[in-house]
């Protein structure tokens, strides 16, 4: 069963990366401004550990700084 809890975690991992590559790319935020990480976590209905995934694959990727 853990096994499992990987997946659907690492899913929505991707998940929560697609939506917010998705929102640099629409300009949703301010270059240069700072990600507030608990409003993001609200706003999508996740926690935090989706979200910080997401967070560090778009910076080794440039995305974020």
């Amino acid at each position: 069963m853990e096994t499992l809890g990987r997946i659907q975690k690492q899913n929505l991992s991707d998940q929560v990366y697609t939506l917010l590559k998705e929102m640099i790319a629409n300009y949703r935020f301010i270059p240069g401004s700072y990600l507030n990480l608990e409003k993001l976590t609200r706003d999508l209905g996740v926690s935090r550990t989706p979200v910080w995934d997401a967070i560090r694959k778009l910076e080794q990727e440039g995305f974020v700084r």
